[in-house]
């Protein structure tokens, strides 16, 4: 894969990850009830850790002489109202594993250039924690 397939592959995973419902939920603890602020403070590092790997995406960009572009924002994310965490959780769960997915595939699609493999490497294996523990938070609904 060549520097521009590269380029094209992460700037198009940084713009969906940058609509991550994770990255634009960081606040939720404002809205919580006291049981729930334990998973409000979960909810709240994993957007920071979803930052961290925006950054690092666009720190890789730099790296190939690119920049990346805006951030997106999914409008149905910014109109949805406000909802119980545990309303949230099964649509975060939905979107990460949307994401998740993608930076499987972004990074498998970058195979020949090691920065960028390693890269996204991290940051699925990022999302993928993510992913399990957003399922750990599900679970008292289950039962």
């Amino acid at each position: 894969m060549d520097r521009h397939d590269v380029v094209r592959t992460v700037s198009a995973l940084y713009s969906e990850l940058s609509s991550s419902m994770l990255v634009h939920f960081g606040d939720v603890a404002a809205f919580v009830s006291d049981a729930d602020v334990s998973i409000a403070a979960s909810i709240a590092k994993m957007s920071a850790e979803e930052k961290e790997c925006l950054q690092r995406l666009a720190e890789l960009l730099d790296s190939l002489d690119a920049t990346p572009g805006p951030p997106r924002v999914q409008a149905a994310i910014a109109a949805m109202p406000y909802n119980g965490v545990y309303v949230l959780i099964p649509r975060l769960i939905k979107n990460k594993q949307q994401l998740v997915d993608r930076c499987k595939q972004a990074a498998s699609m970058v195979a020949g250039n090691a920065a960028a493999t390693e890269c996204l490497s991290t940051v699925a294996l990022r999302h993928s924690e993510h992913l399990a523990k957003l399922n750990s938070m599900s679970q008292p609904l289950a039962s």
